[in-house]
């Protein structure tokens, strides 16, 4: 070994000793005999999500990583997490309890670097011990308080909206009384980040009825003051909070709140809703705000939520511009080859009904239309509705063809749902993501995490629109707009 690889490589022995690990977060727990059917293959999956670190802090819907746990003979598990930030969250998939044939945990909750959950699942409810027990301890009842029925505006219009301000009210009281009993268990940042993540989902749960609550108000002739009453109470509510830049950080959904209160802002004052002109009113919104850390944030929630299918993707170079988080921008750029650039499809294979394997590449030479559905969606039913519009015009031309992808777990339920013609059409081509369902590579290099999803891919295969159901608005425009898609490209 020569001098200056001798000196190299004793450097690379030095930092490896010096550079700091990071300290494991270990999760374990007891399923008792009585629930291990639920488990046949003696295990379930821990999902994880580093926001601060991945630059993604706005909803509990993007994980980062997924991890398999096994169940021993015993019906013990134990897992350690190695994740760099001091903060981060988990949720469970296929965890179930005693009493309840519903899974565990399945909301992102939040967990602190180098310490130790422990769960027994045969306690009902399920019981947490260890140092993090608390912290999930308090998040459980915090949501067991906000999912509180807050009733519906079917009686009396004006005395529900006076009912919706007090439930609003009751539950901040809630909120303020659940942190304040665990100040002694749960450390003084632990408490800030869940107490924002509380008040940001308590706001958007009600935020995001006010369009609807207000089409109401116009088709039957309602008076839509209390509305305005109840937006401006939830808002005062939501603003009060002003978090830390070291909690918006770690913040599940504050972002998301902020963009949602200020979209509800824009209907209420007369723009359409999912128009492009309010679409454009918003991105203008979030160039306003001086904090780059929110603002950030705002720009992964308006490009990367199902909620904003529709957002302004010509404004991406602008986006990538005004980021200031090196991993935003990278999702940024990303995001701007795939709408604006039209990169080659990644090809990632399906099945088809006789099980064999179809890649997007089988189908170039043709303009390929691809819906992703699952058996029990109602936004899928609509999209198969507003489809069959279009297929009855295409369905005859031979550069044209369209593509159905289901993304159950279960064989079975994929053929159900084909065989129900709720969801596809028979003029469509048949395919099925196998037992990943909706983990398929595709789909999360796509930043599917909703369904209906729609993209248009053009004869060389390449993307011409991943966001294509963002177009459904209704039937006449969804089928004008759609049509242009596949006129340019035929």
């Amino acid at each position: 070994m020569n001098k200056y690889r001798q000196h190299a490589f004793l450097a690379i022995i030095s930092i490896w000793f010096m550079a700091p690990m990071a300290m494991a977060t270990e999760i374990s727990g007891y399923i008792p005999s009585e629930l291990r059917h639920r488990y046949p293959d003696d295990s379930f999956i821990i999902k994880v999500n580093d926001f601060a670190k991945e630059g993604m802090g706005f909803s509990n819907r993007f994980f980062h990583d997924s991890r398999q746990v096994k169940i021993d003979d015993q019906g013990y598990f134990k897992i350690e997490l190695h994740v760099p930030s001091t903060y981060f969250y988990i949720a469970f998939e296929g965890l179930y309890g005693n009493g309840s044939e519903r899974q565990l945990l399945t909301e992102a909750y939040l967990v602190k670097r180098e310490g130790h959950l422990h769960m027994d699942l045969s306690a009902s409810p399920l019981s947490f011990s260890g140092n993090l027990g608390p912290l999930i301890e308090l998040q459980v009842a915090i949501n067991s308080e906000i999912r509180s029925k807050k009733g519906k505006p079917y009686g009396e219009w004006e005395s529900y909206f006076d009912y919706l301000v007090k439930w609003h009210g009751r539950v901040l009281k809630s909120i303020d009384r659940l942190v304040n009993e665990y100040i002694e268990s749960v450390d003084a940042m632990g408490r800030e980040i869940v107490a924002v993540n509380a008040l940001s989902r308590l706001s958007s749960s009600i935020f995001g009825l006010v369009p609807d609550w207000l089409d109401r108000a116009k088709k039957q002739n309602l008076d839509s003051v209390p509305l305005y009453a109840v937006y401006d109470t939830i808002k005062k509510g939501f603003l009060h909070s002003s978090p830390s830049n070291e909690v918006l950080l770690n913040a599940s959904g504050y972002a998301g709140a902020w963009l949602n209160m200020n979209y509800v802002s824009l209907v209420m004052n007369g723009h359409k809703a999912k128009s492009d002109t309010l679409m454009i009113t918003l991105f203008e919104a979030i160039e306003g705000v001086s904090d780059p850390l929110l603002r950030d944030q705002l720009l992964m929630v308006y490009y990367f939520l199902p909620s904003y299918k529709n957002a302004d993707f010509s404004k991406l170079n602008e986006a990538i511009d005004l980021a200031t988080n090196t991993t935003v921008k990278n999702h940024m750029s990303r995001l701007k080859v795939e709408q604006l650039e039209m990169p080659k499809v990644k090809n990632f294979a399906f099945l088809d009904e006789a099980g064999r394997e179809v890649s997007i590449a089988d189908f170039e030479g043709k303009v390929s239309v691809v819906h992703f559905w699952f058996n029990g969606c109602v936004g899928c039913r609509f999209l198969a509705d507003f489809m069959d519009d279009v297929i009855a015009v295409y369905r005859d031309y031979d550069d044209v063809q369209f593509i159905d992808v289901n993304v159950d777990k279960e064989f079975e339920r994929w053929k159900d749902g084909v065989a129900s013609g709720k969801y596809t059409n028979p003029h469509e081509i048949n395919l099925w993501t196998g037992s990943v369902g909706n983990r398929h590579p595709l789909l999360e290099t796509y930043n599917f995490v909703g369904f209906p999803q729609l993209m248009v891919v053009n004869k060389e295969g390449r993307l011409v629109t991943a966001k294509a159901s963002s177009l459904r608005t209704n039937k006449v425009e969804f089928k004008d707009k759609l049509s242009v898609l596949i006129e340019e490209h035929r």
